[in-house]
């Protein structure tokens, strides 16, 4: 089983460390909403051995097992358009990822799952569709897809739980990200400005709060902007695990 490391050392560049521009515009053109039963989420659609799968997180798809055949649908020209394939999971339940062999095998140009690694702090962005929200494509620029939000975060810690790595970013989950990609720039390579994929996103942490009123004391929920995540590496994991 593949060990991740992450480097934890909180390090300070130039103060333009992250001021120069990043190209994403095959990973929003790759990012789609996804609905499964009645649970709307973000998927996206990367590619490894020359073969496209779809990346979700595990708990937008519902009840589902490995190798079972699922349909879902996604958003396309303001309609749900049904597609199916095979679910492939971790053999570790824990792990909120799966991935979807598509029964289309139709091969496009999808996001490639090159590992990189972070230091604490670092920034990244994650693309979605909070609360069902998008950017409508009218001028047909992504074919009919409408494109994700994308919000900023900040690579902030990770924790080891019953054997698995979580990883935690600084930045505001809505709910619809759920398995949404994230994206950081390699910082051991300074002449790239590409973006890599680092994480799927899973959930939030949520803070419970009091509110004094003059009838009374009411408790509410908020979001803490505590993100949970998974590293993209268990996507190579799922796919060696599964002979892919």
């Amino acid at each position: 089983m593949q060990k991740y490391l992450y480097l934890i050392l909180i390090s300070f560049f130039g103060s333009n460390s992250f001021s120069q521009d990043y190209n994403l515009t095959l990973e929003l053109q790759r990012t789609y909403n996804i609905l499964k039963d009645s649970a709307t989420g973000t998927c996206f659609l990367i590619e490894s051995n020359q073969k496209n799968y779809w990346v979700t997180a595990k708990h937008v798809l519902g009840q589902v097992k490995n190798n079972q055949k699922i349909d879902f649908y996604i958003l396309h020209d303001n309609s749900w358009t049904i597609s199916s394939g095979i679910v492939l999971l971790h053999s570790n339940p824990s792990i909120d990822i799966a991935l979807i062999v598509p029964s289309d095998t139709t091969k496009v140009n999808a996001i490639s799952i090159r590992q990189v690694e972070a230091v604490l702090g670092d920034e990244g962005f994650f693309l979605g569709y909070p609360f069902g929200m998008r950017t409508n494509d009218n001028s047909k620029l992504n074919g009919g897809f409408p494109f994700p939000l994308i919000k900023k975060c900040v690579f902030s810690g990770n924790y080891n739980e019953n054997g698995l790595n979580i990883l935690i970013f600084d930045g505001n989950n809505n709910p619809g990200f759920s398995g949404g990609p994230i994206f950081i720039n390699d910082r051991f390579d300074s002449n790239n400005t590409k973006l890599y994929l680092f994480a799927i996103v899973s959930s939030y942490y949520p803070q419970k709060n009091q509110m004094i009123t003059p009838v009374g004391t009411f408790d509410y929920v908020e979001n803490s902007g505590i993100i949970f995540a998974y590293s993209s590496g268990y996507i190579k994991e799922i796919l060696s695990l599964n002979g892919l």
